[in-house]
């Protein structure tokens, strides 16, 4: 079978963002599929993964033609802009940043060219899809207007407020608008599928568990007599920045009442501003920023935390920590879509000072730790692997069935290269 990914960032196993692309095209290239990937072309060439390159049949990169909005007001005020006096207009701030005439150019050539029996698209590369497709797929994973909602309904200014409110009304109408195109949309909790269904009730929705690579996060017989606790992500989003500082102001004061000699750890790319600032003002936390190697440094943590006030979606962070064996403190909203029962395989905490007596459960009892991360791990490998997400999307195309290039509801496929062309 013949599968074009189209994704918005150079796939690696070490971003979020790209993380799942990267596994998708490992599972498909494993059981034998050709996979193209059209991406931009942020990294020179593929040859800076050997192993990608190795997986992959074909590579299209395409250099972005966008300009990208910078500061505060470059963003708020496109935003509000557009929102109001043109809110149909997706190219505009958001979208902007994905859509390419360069990249649309592309896609569209490259099926007119080329036999497809599917193709899969990350979320924000949707916007240049064409109406008619062999069997597509779109990925947002989360509901993107939901978070931004939260975030408006969390913010104390009145112009992150309007910012976060706009955004919000331009990511309902892009989902509105775009996802039905596609023969299924596939969300990683059930909780987004229905938020997803409700917006657009003729959205064909599935919903497949995210995985993890039980290969890089798997336990380790390291003992850590320092008790460290360790919080990693992307230090400069919105979500993780307001976990990080609610857990310094609220949560591990209290930790470090009990445990004086509790260690803080923050590791992830680009702090921001406020984090460096909180945490230099508070005793016992290193900002680490971005680490090489972060399987050896979940290893050699004691607990994993994940204060997650805000967001959709499932949060990567709890399933490799989880996979790595180790136990894991966290807020109702970190573990949506994550199959976990409280205090068999993690502890779910929602409150400042339920949270901290959780840590220090884990700080003091040694085998109560143990116990946790080893079912945790057990849990990750029956629930969540990358064989069972691409086994699922297989499923979702068709492909067992010999269902591929399907056409959307009401098309006639013949017409599929016509309109592309």
């Amino acid at each position: 079978m013949h599968v074009a990914i189209v994704w918005h960032s150079y796939p690696t196993a070490n971003r979020g963002d790209t993380l799942i692309a990267y596994e998708l095209i490992k599972e498909l290239s494993r059981k034998g599929h050709k996979v193209t990937l059209l991406t931009y072309s942020e990294r020179s060439c593929a040859s800076d993964d050997p192993i990608l390159r190795k997986m992959v049949h074909e590579f299209v990169f395409v250099n972005r033609d966008t300009k990208k909005l910078n500061g505060t007001f470059g963003l708020i005020l496109p935003a509000l802009e557009s929102a109001v006096s043109d809110p149909f207009h997706l190219g505009s701030h958001f979208m902007s940043y994905y859509f390419s005439q360069s990249m649309k150019n592309a896609i569209y050539s490259y099926l007119r060219s080329n036999e497809l029996d599917a193709i899969v698209f990350s979320s924000g590369m949707g916007v240049m899809a064409p109406r008619s497709m062999p069997c597509s797929v779109v990925m947002p994973l989360d509901v993107v207007s939901e978070g931004c909602k939260q975030n408006s309904l969390r913010e104390d200014s009145k112009w992150a407020k309007l910012f976060w409110w706009a955004m919000y009304l331009k990511m309902r109408i892009y989902e509105r608008l775009i996802y039905p195109r596609f023969d299924t949309a596939v969300f990683v909790s059930e909780w987004d599928a229905r938020i997803a269904k409700r917006n657009a009730p003729e959205l064909r929705v599935s919903v497949l568990s995210l995985g993890a690579d039980l290969d890089m996060f798997n336990p380790s017989e390291k003992a850590n007599d320092v008790s460290t606790i360790l919080f990693f992500g992307n230090l400069s989003s919105h979500t993780n920045e307001e976990a990080v500082i609610y857990f310094i102001k609220e949560v591990f004061p209290l930790v470090r009442a009990s445990v004086p000699e509790a260690q803080l750890e923050l590791i992830g790319a680009s702090p921001s501003p406020k984090t460096q600032m909180i945490a230099v003002k508070t005793p016992n936390i290193s900002v680490l920023g971005f680490v090489e190697d972060l399987p050896t440094r979940i290893s050699e943590a004691t607990v994993i935390v994940a204060p997650m006030l805000s967001g959709t979606g499932t949060k990567t962070k709890v399933l490799h920590a989880m996979a790595a064996g180790k136990p894991v403190v966290a807020t109702s909203i970190a573990v949506n879509g994550i199959v976990c029962e409280d205090g068999r395989d993690i502890l779910i905490r929602d409150s400042p000072m339920s949270f901290a007596t959780g840590i220090i459960s884990l700080l003091i009892d040694k085998e109560f730790s143990r116990r946790i991360g080893e079912n945790a791990r057990m849990t990750i490998e029956r629930n969540h692997s990358w064989q069972a997400f691409c086994e699922g999307l297989l499923d979702i195309i068709g492909y067992d069935s010999g269902l591929t290039g399907v056409a959307s509801e009401g098309e006639d496929s013949s017409d599929i290269k016509k309109e592309i062309g």
